[in-house]
């Protein structure tokens, strides 16, 4: 949140500007990007069968169907060479750019797969194929707008597309409107009542909501369009887990596992109901099964040596490295709370509060007790204007680690704009006795009682905070502001004077330093200042 009490520049400087902390999202805490749906054999386009005028153009069609013969085989470099060379002897060839752009992205080139799916559109934009091609490449490049925009022309063009209205709702679930996810994926369903993917992800839309009934009748119907699929049965058993209904929530894990015997969530979910039901030694058997399969542990650790890179990224500001560690961490391990927070973290440093939000609501769902990501949400919320959640999420930080001095902090900084300045001195004050050398929570705590124009208790907090940090330029300022607004010019002056000679560039004590000489009746040398100010940051425009 912007760390601020009152609408006037001086004021607002004192509060910290808490560093937005901003990733990626897999929506639904289910595995993965999204595949192409209907297969690249299926999708890749046939080029016209009608025999064509001149050789390079016959030779052009020549190579696109080798190109297609080549990808059915999965032989993608192969594909890759041939529709190259087709489009070399026929540029405007919309579905040599389409096809290359599948093989393209099964051999794992995503980012040349968008340039050969753009070209594709431009040359036939009324394809509704390519489209939806584009906005599921799109949305796998988490380039949520674009792929919304890309998957309603889809639609436009095809009203009966079901994978494009399944898409689309992966792609607004995303962007968290879960509302407007369901909605589409009950579209799907409609056009295609088999579609057993659209029924799960509708389950997923569902439970985040907190709409329990309707998520297990979602999940049971999931099931009966795939019964052999085992995430079917999985979420089934987690909807019914949350009802409280073990028993049958045991039998879908079991279930999951006769269908997957290596499916670790549902093993490890079958032996936490066997624990509550006092079976130690078969949840015991069962935990010792799941030690058993040696890939999960091999990407267990991956996964865990990402994470720690990924935060290592965030502490140099290396946003777009560390989302690319979370996004290969949660790759190989999807309920990886750290993981999501950090992603959160790393899209919010990217200015992305959406994309932050979600990842950190994925982190306090599958960790409830996890005490950063809900602080850190609660302050994505609270930029988001959403109050009264903020509030919420600060609570529960400190309900789950009640010496958490940044969740403190952070209460007393929505308190304070609120106006509840006694509740805001008192977290301020909290924050403090953790961490006394917490500069920002004792420049905070003056400013309340500044507004209260309680300027003793504010001059005497910031002398305080002088004595443990006399170099600190940010104490200085607020101090002089406190002092011209008791009267004491010259206090005022000596405080400023100083903040400047601490911190050259420091337009703030510049601009306040201005407001004291011109209360001094020092036009010109206030003006000077004034100019300063501005010149080192424009938004401070002279009274």
């Amino acid at each position: 949140m912007q760390a601020s009490i009152t609408d006037t520049p001086q004021a607002r400087s004192a509060f910290r500007k808490q560093r937005k902390i901003r990733s990626i999202q897999i929506w639904s805490g289910l595995a993965v990007l999204l595949a192409i749906a209907l297969g690249l054999g299926n999708a890749l386009a046939q080029q016209d069968t009608r025999s064509a005028a001149g050789d390079r153009l016959e030779l052009a069609h020549r190579h696109n169907r080798q190109g297609i013969d080549f990808a059915r085989k999965g032989q993608y470099l192969g594909a890759i060479k041939e529709f190259r060379q087709a489009l070399q002897l026929r540029p405007e060839y919309a579905e040599a750019h389409y096809n290359l752009a599948l093989a393209l992205d099964s051999a794992g080139e995503l980012d040349q797969a968008l340039e050969e799916l753009r070209a594709a559109v431009r040359l036939s934009a009324d394809s509704a194929i390519i489209h939806l091609r584009l906005g599921v490449a799109l949305l796998k490049k988490y380039n949520l707008d674009e792929a919304v925009a890309e998957l309603r022309q889809a639609i436009k063009l095809d009203p009966k597309s079901a994978e494009a209205h399944y898409d689309l709702g992966l792609a607004l679930g995303q962007r968290g409107d879960l509302e407007g996810a369901a909605a589409k994926f009950r579209q799907a369903l409609r056009l295609r009542p088999s579609f057993a993917q659209a029924q799960s992800r509708l389950g997923v839309a569902l439970r985040r909501q907190g709409r329990e009934r309707e998520t297990l009748e979602a999940f049971r119907a999931a099931v009966r369009l795939a019964p052999d699929d085992p995430e079917a049965h999985y979420n089934l058993g987690l909807a019914l887990r949350a009802r409280g209904e073990s028993q049958a929530a045991l039998s879908e894990f079991e279930s999951a596992i006769r269908l997957k015997p290596d499916f670790e969530k549902a093993r490890y979910n079958r032996a936490v109901i066997l624990r509550e039901e006092g079976k130690r030694e078969a949840a015991l058997a069962e935990a010792r099964s799941v030690e058993q399969f040696s890939k999960f542990r091999k990407d267990l650790a991956e996964a865990k040596s990402l994470t720690v890179s990924a935060s290592e990224r965030l502490k140099q500001n290396d946003f777009d490295g560390a989302l690319s560690d979370t996004r290969a961490a949660l790759g190989l391990w999807n309920e990886n709370p750290v993981a999501y927070y950090l992603a959160g973290l790393a899209w919010s440093g990217k200015g992305d509060a959406v994309r932050a939000r979600m990842n950190l609501e994925e982190a306090v769902e599958l960790k409830d007790d996890y005490a950063e990501a809900h602080n850190s949400l609660g302050r994505v919320l609270w930029e988001q204007q959403n109050r009264r959640r903020a509030i919420e999420e600060f609570d529960k930080a400190i309900a789950v680690v009640p010496d958490f001095p940044e969740a403190h902090f952070n209460r007393g900084l929505a308190a304070a704009e609120l106006g509840e300045f006694l509740r805001a001195q008192s977290e301020f004050r909290e924050a403090l006795d953790l961490r006394p050398d917490y500069l920002e929570a004792r420049l905070s705590l003056a400013l309340t009682y500044q507004q209260k124009k309680d300027y003793e208790a504010a001059i005497q907090i910031l002398r305080e905070a002088l004595r443990q940090q006399p170099d600190a330029a940010e104490v200085r300022n607020n101090l002089g502001l406190v002092l011209l607004e008791k009267g004491d010019k010259q206090a005022a002056s000596e405080e400023l004077h100083q903040a400047i000679r601490l911190k050259p560039e420091f337009a703030q004590a510049h601009y306040n330093l201005g407001l004291v000489l011109r209360q001094q009746g020092d036009a010109r040398a206030a003006a000077a200042e004034f100019h300063r100010a501005q010149n080192l940051n424009p938004a401070l425009t002279p009274p």
